[in-house]
C-alpha cells in the first residue's frame, strides 16, 4: 500500500510540477512517462529472473531503497535531464514493486492464493486512494514539489515496514536454536 501511496503521490504531482512550478513544456510530463514506462517492462520481466537467484524480500528492498533516492531526486531537480536521468531509478523502483510484490506476499500463504491476490490488489486501490487524497493536501498548503517528499517518506515507511517483516520471519523460524541451543530434540532423547 505504502509503496503505491508514493508512486501515485509522485505520478499526480509530477505534470503541475514539472510545467507549473519548473516551468517546463507542457510535454515533458508526458516524456518522462514515457522514459519510465520503457524502462519498468524490462526491469519487470528480468526481476522475475533475478527473484529466482536473489531473496524476493532483498529485491523488495532495493525497489524501495531506489524509490526513496528517486524522490529525493525529484526534489531537487531543476532540470529537463534531470529528470530523464531519475527516471533510470524510478523504472527499477515500480518495475521490481509491481513485478514481484504479489510473489512475495503469494510466497506467505501459499495455500491461500486467492486471498493473497485480492488483499494486494486492495492494497494497491487504498494507496492509489491515499496518495491522491495526499498529493491534494500537501499541494494545497505547500506546493506540488513538497508532494515527492511525500513520496519520499511513503517508500521510507514501506522499506521500514519491509525490514521489520524480515526481522520478524527470522525471528519466527529459529526460536527452538535460540531458546535450547543445547538441547536436541529426537528418538534418543
Amino acid at each position: 500500500m505504502l509503496g503505491s501511496t508514493g508512486n501515485i503521490m509522485y505520478s499526480s504531482a509530477l505534470p503541475l510540477y514539472s510545467i507549473t512550478e519548473l516551468g517546463f513544456a507542457e510535454h515533458t510530463p508526458g516524456l518522462f512517462m514515457g522514459v519510465v514506462a520503457l524502462l519498468e517492462i524490462p526491469i519487470m520481466l528480468y526481476g522475475a529472473k533475478l527473484a529466482k537467484k536473489y531473496s524476493k524480500v532483498s529485491m523488495l528492498a532495493v525497489a524501495f531503497c531506489c524509490a526513496i533516492v528517486f524522490y529525493l531526486g525529484v526534489f531537487f531537480a531543476t532540470q529537463v535531464w534531470h529528470l530523464i536521468a531519475l527516471q533510470v531509478l524510478n523504472g527499477l523502483f515500480y518495475g521490481i514493486f509491481a513485478g514481484i510484490g504479489l510473489t512475495v506476499l503469494q510466497d506467505q500463504l501459499p495455500e491461500r492464493i486467492g486471498f493473497t491476490s485480492a488483499f494486494y490488489t486492495n492494497a494497491i486501490k487504498l494507496g492509489v486512494m491515499c496518495g491522491a487524497g495526499a498529493t491534494g493536501v500537501v499541494a494545497q498548503f505547500y506546493s506540488f514539489r513538497f508532494a515527492t517528499l511525500g513520496s519520499m517518506l511513503a517508500a521510507s515507511l514501506a522499506l521500514g515496514c519491509l525490514i521489520l517483516f524480515s526481522y520478524v520471519k527470522r525471528n519466527e523460524q529459529q526460536p527452538s536454536q535460540i531458546q535450547h541451543p543445547f538441547v536436541t530434540v529426537g528418538k534418543n532423547t
